[in-house]
């Protein structure tokens, strides 16, 4: 999990608003650190970043 959550930090910052990056990290952060509050923060950018986004919006629920 470490060399994923890596390549995902790196391409947050090529791209901080990109919501398929957004999500796969909180969905690590989630499922994988049990880091809730940092996952539930990575869904909220990725929502605003792409407002349809179904996995970002579906994995936001948990936290409601």
């Amino acid at each position: 999990y470490d060399h994923a959550e890596q390549l995902y930090r790196r391409a947050l910052s090529a791209a901080p608003d990109d919501p398929a990056a957004l999500c796969h990290l909180a969905m690590l952060l989630q499922d994988a650190r049990k880091d809730n509050p940092g996952a539930e923060e990575l869904f909220v950018r990725a929502i605003r970043a792409a407002p349809a986004n179904a996995p970002a919006l579906s994995n936001m629920a948990s936290f409601q």
